[in-house]
């Protein structure tokens, strides 16, 4: 097996490739409590709150439309 040898610093200087990231974490996130039926939690107006799996989905596309 080959394996492909990455540049981390290269890679954490590559915002694109790190909002790539961080989009798929919080969409596998999502995945997992919408399956549960659990709320996820958020920091908002600093604080943490509870939204439910819709309004994270709705606050992820709406980060993402910006």
């Amino acid at each position: 097996m080959i394996e492909e040898v990455r540049d981390v610093g290269k890679l954490l200087k590559d915002r694109a490739i790190l909002d790539a990231a961080l989009r798929e974490g919080a969409r596998e996130a999502l995945r997992v409590h919408r399956e549960a039926g659990l709320p996820l939690a958020v920091w908002r107006d600093g604080r943490t709150e509870w939204v439910t799996p819709e309004e994270f989905e709705r606050l992820l596309d709406a980060r993402a439309a910006s």
